[in-house]
């Protein structure tokens, strides 16, 4: 696994159901090491997160000490958990089971950045300006238990306080987090990635790939990435 030695940290890239919008402060660090995470499953639009063995998943992450030791300061948001919500048809659940999709995709070289699928319903966010990638969906949010949306570095405008349904999800330094703050304004007409194609862009860790069951994308310097589509999302 290879990871960039320095990269330009922003606050949080994501996409409105009109477009696409960047926000918050941006500065050059190093990226943190990731950390391992427990798995939670949310069975029910309401149901209660639990970890595999049942227990409520409050436990604190071990560190594996396999990815990049930090040179800076750690961001002071909440360590992120692996989450499956939904559905999850079609989803991938692991960072090897993405990949193996991406092995077999057609590399889109016309997209390099925002994009929408074909059905318009998910829009996405990559760019190698940024250490965040997102994508989120206009129809088919997911009502969840508000502490599975944790926010980026303490900020509150990322949290549920605006409402508790996850309205997309974004690959940060932490990992992949949901997200469920206010809505971001942004320009309309973002191009189509096609089922079956994937999006690279240079110098970037982030790659996504669109399918006709939603998009996948993922982190190669962490090995860490996410799957959303209609009233479904799953990290790993």
């Amino acid at each position: 696994m290879t990871a960039r030695q320095t990269a330009t940290t922003c606050a949080a890239v994501l996409l409105a159901t009109a477009g696409m919008a960047t926000i918050g402060g941006c500065s050059t660090s190093a990226r943190p090491a990731a950390a391992t995470t427990v798995t939670v499953t949310v069975t029910g639009e309401t149901g209660a997160a639990t970890s595999p063995d049942g227990a409520p998943a409050t436990g604190t992450p071990i560190r594996t000490g396999t990815a990049p030791t930090p040179t800076g300061p750690r961001p002071t948001a909440p360590l992120p958990t692996s989450l499956a919500v939904g559905h999850q048809r079609g989803a991938p659940h692991s960072y090897a089971e993405a990949k193996a999709r991406f092995a077999k995709a057609r590399v889109d070289g016309s997209i390099h950045g925002t994009f929408r699928s074909p059905s318009g319903n998910i829009q996405c966010d990559i760019s190698n300006a940024a250490v965040v990638a997102g994508c989120e969906v206009d129809k088919g949010r997911i009502k969840v238990p508000s502490r599975l949306c944790p926010g980026d570095a303490g900020d509150a405008s990322d949290t549920a306080a605006a409402g508790d349904r996850v309205r997309g999800v974004k690959l940060t330094d932490l990992g992949a987090l949901p997200v469920c703050g206010g809505e971001l304004d942004g320009a309309a007409g973002a191009p189509k990635l096609a089922y079956g194609s994937a999006t690279v862009v240079p110098d970037s860790p982030f790659s996504c790939l669109s399918e006709e069951v939603g998009v996948t994308c993922i982190d190669t310097d962490y090995e860490r990435g996410f799957f959303i589509a209609k009233n479904t999302f799953v990290t790993f």
